[in-house]
């Protein structure tokens, strides 16, 4: 399915889980191993990628492998990883 926005770069390692019609993707390590915390949305009704602010503006450390858990359609937990 083609998609449009801001699409996060190609990257593995990353936490993936879907909150309501979202996918919501965290972090992750690049194929040069720059960890990353970019957070971002994917609407699965649109196709449309946008980046996501953390909430209260503090994003954590960028990681890989961390877990990210669904607690409802507008709140996901993130969890562990590796610095």
């Amino acid at each position: 399915q083609p998609t449009t926005g801001n699409a996060p770069s190609s990257r593995g390692l990353h936490a993936a889980t879907m909150a309501g019609d979202k996918a919501i993707i965290f972090g992750g390590a690049a194929k040069s191993g720059e960890m990353s915390n970019e957070a971002f949305a994917l609407d699965t009704n649109t196709w449309e990628w946008k980046s996501i602010t953390i909430a209260g503006g503090i994003a954590p450390c960028p990681r890989a492998g961390p877990c990210l858990c669904t607690i409802s359609d507008n709140c996901v937990l993130l969890f562990g990883g590796a610095e």
